[in-house]
């Protein structure tokens, strides 16, 4: 998939260069990666086009052909889902700030008095170095669109988050070393020194002021993760107001 983004990749011809039917192989895929062929090959063609979208002058246009996709609208149209922004969104203010320290980043989102929370407690990253976590909660259990909501401290730690009243949310945090710029960590490189965890929160009521416990193990990504896809750099930058906001747009 890696290698030949511009291809189709059916199902039937991947299964069969494995030696599985597309029913089995589906499956065990989706056991592996806990995501279906198709959206881990759409993960893998965005984390691309993310790239290319930074690093080269190709236009938009050709970015999403060489990445698999016919139709500039429909490239457009997932992008954004997935990643948050548009490309050419990600395009402009990533390259404004892709030398922005990612410790600058740093803030806890407010919280109303009659708001359920909850308390996040986030591991230490695996490789000993000081991090900035970027934690945010989704309504399902794919991390795409915007949060409901986010924050960025540094890890280890424990701080709120706000929760919807319902309670139920997945929770994503994404560590990155303190030491690197914004513009490493959109592009996943590997100086950014990038881990990952993962909660849930139940689905159950939450009374208003109620607080919610929930651990935060962070890990190095597995070979068979799909790709980041969220930009969260350029999220939190958007949600915090300020002059350096107003400059690069």
């Amino acid at each position: 998939m890696r290698r030949h983004l511009d291809e189709p990749h059916r199902l039937h011809d991947i299964a069969r260069a494995s030696l599985m039917s597309p029913f089995h192989f589906h499956r065990v895929f989706r056991m592996l990666t806990a995501v279906t062929p198709g959206r881990f090959l759409t993960a893998v063609r965005m984390a691309e086009a993310k790239r290319r979208l930074l690093g080269s002058d190709a236009s938009a246009t050709d970015i999403s052909m060489a990445v698999g996709y016919s139709s500039f609208g429909t490239f457009t149209t997932q992008f954004t889902r997935l990643v948050g922004v548009s490309p050419g969104r990600f395009r402009t203010y990533g390259r404004a700030v892709a030398d922005v320290p990612l410790r600058e980043l740093v803030s806890t989102p407010p919280a109303s008095a009659r708001q359920p929370f909850a308390l996040l407690h986030v591991g230490a990253r695996p490789d000993g170095h000081p991090g900035l976590t970027v934690v945010a909660t989704f309504r399902s259990g794919i991390p795409q669109q915007r949060p409901s909501s986010c924050a960025a401290i540094l890890s280890p730690g424990v701080f709120p988050l706000p929760l919807a009243a319902t309670g139920r949310a997945s929770v994503l945090a994404v560590s990155a070393r303190t030491d690197v710029t914004i513009g490493e960590v959109l592009t996943e490189e590997p100086s950014a020194g990038i881990c990952v965890g993962s909660a849930e929160i139940p689905d159950e009521p939450v009374a208003a002021q109620a607080t919610v416990a929930v651990g935060i193990p962070l890990r190095r990504p597995a070979l068979l993760d799909p790709p980041l896809l969220l930009a969260f750099p350029l999220l939190m930058l958007e949600s915090q107001a300020g002059p350096r906001r107003a400059q690069v747009r």
